[in-house]
């Protein structure tokens, strides 16, 4: 199996977390792994999207909300792998 690269997830149930990293996503971000839309959102001030690589809508953080592509789950080991990317 091919090497995927590096992840970065963040709990956003533990009240502990430090979420100072989501104020500058890494340059080098190729995507972020987002959620499917639900409703209510999970969180209140989730901002709602398409998964760039379905189309399906989603929901994400607000600190996300740059030009880094946002990938669902189901989509995201593809695009780890190169496969659901556009070229």
């Amino acid at each position: 199996m091919p090497k995927l690269p590096p992840f970065v997830a963040y709990d956003t149930d533990n009240p502990d977390a430090d979420p100072e990293w989501l104020d500058a996503l890494p340059a080098e971000a190729q995507f972020i792994i987002v959620v499917g839309l639900t409703v209510p959102l999970l969180l209140s001030d989730n901002l709602v999207g398409v998964c760039a690589g379905c189309g399906r809508p989603v929901q994400f953080r607000p600190e996300g909300a740059g030009p880094i592509p946002k990938v669902c789950y189901r989509c995201a080991e593809d695009w780890a792998l190169g496969v659901g990317r556009p070229q």
